[in-house]
């Protein structure tokens, strides 16, 4: 390094006059290589480039820079220094030189400037810098010691001081012609695309929702130069445009695109700033975007549509797409109505949700948007009544069409109870006014209990589909009393998509304790509720066991015919229980049916899937008699 000069250079001095024999002779022996650099030791000497790359005022952002040198006009084989700015001066190996005389010129960036060139000691040591339009231009012209005269303790030291070089940039942001007034924080990304160096930062331009639609970054100082910008979060850029003092400051090079909207890219030339007036060679880069308007608007198939209104509910996902305007949103929707969810950046995913309205269904979900498939794929679901949507620029409609949805019915099971205290259970039935069938208020059913057989009782209402039914039991004798949770079946509410039956997410059951419950009532199908009565487990002491006699022990060794007996009937009782229990389940789940076909309620396909079950459960019943004879 240079602080050493004096030792390096009485080194390199010998070393060169070794190294010059040498060379000499070799270049005897071999024929040139196109392009090297050819040493003459009759005639030149050695010199070295150092680099100084100032700090810059404050305010300067930091980066560092390769620079390129090229020696006497040997363009093909360049020498690089990379240097800090504010860091080490840094220089370059010995490099030979033939002659008394040397130039050196260092390849000129806009992102840098030549403050100094100087060189030393040489003999004389003079250097003649290059001067374009008053100012540095990076050449340099000195004079070299002469190793083959003798002199071989000095070598000569060519220092180029540099200055960074900056300008200002701002990013803005329009709202396109059919889009509403953008609101929000847009982020940018700005990176140097300069020769020689890399350099990168943020900016972020603000929107006001009280504004006109547009906001502009703070001044942001980067290297002078091209630059690329980047709009983070979005490929729905619609244009891109940059100007310099009221010129078009896009770059269009060979391997460069000036804009890109598919990925919110485009590359622009920073001019130096202006000494006097920082503003004054600013680069204005100008994003339009597209803000999508997002309106729900509601459908009615078939007669009879309901008068009340549908509830919604609205968000955005949190993704790359999102944008800056985040959605959160309730809406209540008349048939035949439509509502503005909210106004959000085109590319964002929207996902909308439709409550429960008793006794209707969701039959198609359809969005009208400038993309060809808005729809997230896996997130429309019917039954759940669910969809995401990517919001298009301009509008994006999203049309919920409801049909009506057949009514339930309600079964009340209770398991078999071990002790029997009470004759019944009685269970307090109350659904939503206006839902069901059922006179207006409570209505009670009676299960008689028993200890060898599931009982049940069926409902001679009707209920809406998904409305809530509140189920409460009592008037139990003591010490019978309800155990465990009740249990519903099917276990989530269940509606019909044309011939299927398909479960939704939501659970049959809620808000349930050992003797309560509320239930949702599944489309079209038999729901039913199953409780569980028992008296409360005694409380017992700790287990002792007696130890048999020896006696009894050879006893019950001995003869066990009688205990083969018991065994033997025991299984052909329980075969028995078994099939009489299943007998009035299936003779339970006829008559459930023979009602059911009796309602002028039911659909064609599922009148015709009620008739097969029918057709099934009388051949079991058939089979179950033909085992009990």
């Amino acid at each position: 390094m240079k602080g050493n000069k004096v030792t390096n250079r009485v080194t390199r001095g010998v070393l060169a006059s070794l190294c010059a024999s040498a060379i000499g002779v070799a270049a005897l022996v071999s024929p040139a290589v196109a392009g090297a650099r050819q040493v003459d030791p009759s005639n030149g000497g050695y010199i070295e480039i150092c680099k100084t790359f100032a700090a810059g005022p404050a305010g300067t952002p930091s980066y560092a820079g390769t620079f390129s040198y090229v020696v006497d006009g040997n363009k093909a084989n360049p020498y690089t220094l990379t240097a800090s700015q504010g860091g080490a001066q840094v220089c370059t190996d010995p490099i030979w030189v033939s002659g008394t005389s040397a130039t050196v010129q260092e390849v000129g960036q806009p992102w840098f400037s030549v403050a100094a060139v100087s060189a030393s000691p040489g003999d004389p040591g003079t250097v003649t810098a290059g001067m374009t339009n008053g100012a540095l231009d990076g050449s340099a012209t000195f004079s070299v010691n002469d190793v083959s005269s003798g002199n071989t303790t000095e070598e000569t030291i060519v220092d180029y001081t540099n200055d960074p070089v900056t300008g200002t940039v701002e990013v803005c942001k329009a709202a396109n012609a059919d889009s509403a007034a953008l609101t929000g924080t847009y982020t940018f990304t700005i990176a140097s695309a300069n020769t020689g160096m890399t350099y990168s930062t943020t900016g972020s331009a603000n929107i006001s929702a009280t504004g006109e639609g547009t906001g502009c970054s703070a001044p942001i100082t980067v290297p002078a130069g091209t630059i690329e910008t980047t709009e983070q979060g979005t490929i729905y850029v619609t244009g891109i445009t940059a100007s310099v003092n009221g010129s078009s400051a896009l770059v269009g090079e060979p391997d460069l695109t000036p804009t890109d909207a598919a990925y919110g890219t485009a590359y622009e030339t920073v001019a130096a700033s202006n000494t006097t007036d920082a503003t004054a060679n600013e680069t204005v880069v100008t994003y339009t975007d597209a803000l999508s308007t997002v309106k729900l608007c509601k459908a009615w198939s078939g007669e009879n549509a309901p008068t009340g209104m549908f509830p919604f509910t609205a968000s955005s996902s949190a993704s790359s797409l999102a944008g800056p305007t985040a959605v959160s949103a309730s809406a209540s929707i008349a048939v035949d109505n439509c509502a503005v969810l909210g106004y959000v950046r085109a590319g964002t995913q929207v996902n909308v949700k439709e409550g429960i309205t008793p006794g209707t269904k969701v039959e198609g979900i359809g969005v009208s948007s400038n993309l060809a498939a808005p729809v997230v794929p896996g997130t429309e679901s019917l039954p759940n009544g669910t969809v995401g949507v990517i919001a298009g620029a301009g509008v994006t409609i999203i049309t919920y069409t409801d049909e009506a949805a057949d009514p339930g019915q309600l079964k009340i099971c209770v398991n078999p109870t071990s002790t029997i205290s009470s004759p019944t259970a009685t269970f307090t039935v109350t659904p939503t006014a206006g839902e069901s069938t059922a006179p207006a208020g409570s209505h009670p059913l009676s299960v008689t209990l028993s200890s060898t057989s599931e009982e049940c009782v069926l409902d001679p209402y009707a209920y809406a589909y998904d409305s809530s039914v509140s189920i409460v039991g009592s008037g139990l004798v003591a010490p019978d009393v309800f155990t465990a949770t009740p249990s519903a079946s099917p276990a989530t509410v269940d509606v019909w998509e044309g011939s299927t039956l398909t479960p939704t997410n939501q659970p049959s059951l809620s808000g349930s304790t050992a003797s309560s419950t509320n239930l949702a009532m599944s489309e079209g199908i038999l729901n039913i509720v199953t409780f569980s009565v028992d008296p409360p487990a005694p409380v017992t002491g700790p287990t002792q066991t007696a130890t048999p006699s020896a006696a009894a022990v050879a006893a019950a060794a001995g003869d066990s015919s009688g205990s083969s007996a018991v065994t033997s009937t025991n299984v052909a009782s329980s075969k028995l229980v078994k099939l009489e229990k299943q007998l009035r389940s299936t003779k339970a789940q006829i008559k459930a049916l023979r009602k059911a076909l009796a309602s002028k309620h039911l659909s064609k396909a599922h009148r015709k899937a009620d008739h097969k079950r029918l057709a099934t459960l009388l051949r079991l019943e058939h089979k179950i008699l033909r085992e009990l004879k």
